[in-house]
């Protein structure tokens, strides 16, 4: 059986994608600039994306600080777009759940499907 998409599916998974990519790539850059390992750097590029910034990692060189501020802008837009994406995604779900739970609504007409 083919999977089948949802128009809202879609809008989800391909920011997800971008935002695992980005977090990843960084990282590699980072493994590259600053000479950290892989899991350090993997670690300092979430900690940039979620703004928590422990400051127990910190670029040194002139080329990391000035990646760090280009990625840093990049990822944490993009970090927030996603996250928004991801909490709208999870509010319309539940309240479409209760719904049908309730009765109120007993197919989903209307929804657009994108074949896989």
């Amino acid at each position: 059986m083919k999977r089948v998409w949802t128009s809202k599916e879609v809008v989800f998974v391909i920011p997800a994608i971008l935002f695992f990519l980005m977090i990843f790539g960084g990282a590699y850059m980072y493994t590259l600039i600053e000479s950290w390992n892989y899991l350090d750097a993997v670690y300092f590029t979430v900690s940039t994306a979620t703004t928590l910034g422990y400051g127990d990692f910190v670029p040194i060189t002139n080329a990391g600080k000035l990646f760090t501020i280009v990625f840093a802008i990049l990822i944490i837009s993009l970090a927030l777009y996603f996250f928004t994406l991801l909490g709208r995604y999870l509010m319309i779900e539940g309240k479409r759940l209760r719904l049908k739970s309730n009765g109120r609504i007993k197919h989903n007409r209307g929804v657009r499907r994108i074949k896989a």
